[in-house]
């Protein structure tokens, strides 16, 4: 009886690593060599042009990323970003620095890849699940990565800022979002590292309100704390805290972004961007639940819920539409590092937003 629990076990062991069975490439030197990663992706395509040393890396008919051989910065789709360590070319080999290999992972790499770094390998099984596309009653949703440019935020202990985890998780959430509702647009208010004003953000946010009443706003941003030795853990869903004062500008911008019919009489403005202001609220605090919900499901192990909050964030008093404000972890705690750093748990954060904006679309109304 035992010797077949134990054949048991091992078959399902040995069931669960062939469905997932992981890769490893050498990474030497922080670079990975692209003979290697071609093996591994055969649909990737590299082209150069010897003249000017210019370098061009496709997915098939997707678009590529660009660079010069010995530059710290690439191109994609118009944007320019840095590299800590140029891309080089040794011996009629090209090596990848590891944030253009991150990158040929999210944008090119149509199959969903989980992976690490170790100090001599990058280590990557595929995820074979397909992303089951649907329908909700939500036209827009603004992915908002907090802070960027000369506004760093918070400093990580391993060094670096929250500005980078908020973009590269955004964009994560971006590509999920894009393929779980096709039907839906997805827009980052900032694409690259740059700076911009928490008004500006709000207002990318509002003008879409012309086009559809039915926009969803989530900023996201990572904690910290001014004692790193006692840091806390785990990530919070915050909302708008209200006061009358806020209400009050609230319910100004609902009249002068049109929300309201303005060619009422003075009482009847007031009472309809009044309610408008408290279905605004209703909703908020709606898909902060719904998303702290499914964050939970998701995360089990890897990040805890330190649940739903309100404050008066800057960000979410300037707009005017169903927000939230998400802190994805303490950049403080060691261990949320190690978590926010996993592309593992990069999709799991993107797959519980994704459920929590599902589940909030179907009972918002």
């Amino acid at each position: 009886m035992e010797k077949n629990k134990v054949y048991f076990w091992f078959i399902i062991l040995f069931s669960f690593f062939s469905i997932y069975p992981e890769s490893n490439i050498p990474f030497q030197k922080g670079y990975i060599r692209f003979s290697d990663l071609k093996k591994n992706f055969p649909d990737l395509v590299l082209t150069m042009d010897s003249s000017i040393l210019k370098i061009e890396i496709k997915h098939k008919s997707k678009f590529g990323f660009q660079f010069l051989l010995d530059s710290k910065f690439f191109s994609f789709k118009g944007l320019i970003e840095p590299l800590a360590k140029p891309a080089i070319y040794i011996k009629n080999e090209l090596y990848l620095p590891k944030e253009i290999v991150e990158n040929i992972f999210i944008h090119l790499i149509e199959t969903e890849i989980s992976y690490r770094f170790s100090d001599t390998e990058l280590i990557f099984h595929k995820e074979e699940n397909k992303i089951s596309a649907e329908t909700i009653p939500v036209k827009y949703i603004i992915i908002d990565p907090g802070h960027g440019g000369k506004d760093p935020g918070a400093i990580a202990v391993n060094g670096e800022y929250e500005k980078t985890y908020t973009l590269k998780i955004a964009r994560i959430l971006k590509k999920f979002l894009k393929e779980k509702f096709p039907k839906t647009k997805i827009r980052l208010t900032r694409k690259k590292d740059e700076y911009m004003s928490l008004e500006d953000r709000a207002l990318i946010a509002n003008k879409k309100l012309n086009k559809s009443k039915d926009v969803l706003f989530i900023s996201l941003h990572c904690n910290s704390t001014q004692t790193p030795e006692n840091s806390p853990t785990g990530f919070e869903i915050y909302y708008l805290a209200q006061n009358s004062s806020i209400e009050n500008a609230r319910e100004s911008k609902v009249i002068s972004a049109r929300l309201v019919d303005t060619n009422r009489d003075q009482k009847i403005l007031n009472i309809q961007s009044g309610m408008m202001s408290s279905s605004i609220q209703r909703k908020s605090i709606l898909l902060a639940k719904n998303i702290d919900s499914k964050l939970k499901e998701n995360l089990t192990d890897s990040l805890i819920s330190r649940g739903v909050k309100r404050n008066n964030f800057h960000v979410l008093r300037g707009s005017i539409m169903p927000s939230v404000l998400i802190e994805l972890g303490f950049i403080t705690n060691q261990r949320d590092v190690k978590m926010l750093e996993e592309k593992s748990v990069q999709i799991k954060l993107a797959k519980g937003i994704a459920e929590g904006i599902k589940l909030y679309a179907n009972t918002k109304n």
